[in-house]
């Protein structure tokens, strides 16, 4: 399953990040983390 989060605090907060991606694994939910105008300026992947 894919799973795209938006929240502003997935980019600063390294810590929530993490606790986002692991709690993906858990799921077996392949997730990333996209800017909300989705201009490409960034993209964390939580595999």
């Amino acid at each position: 399953m894919l799973n795209a989060e938006y929240q502003e605090e997935l980019i600063t907060n390294t810590a929530k990040r993490q606790s986002l991606c692991d709690a993906a694994a858990k799921e077996d939910f392949s997730t990333l983390i996209l800017p909300v105008m989705l201009d490409d300026s960034f993209r964390y992947s939580c595999s």
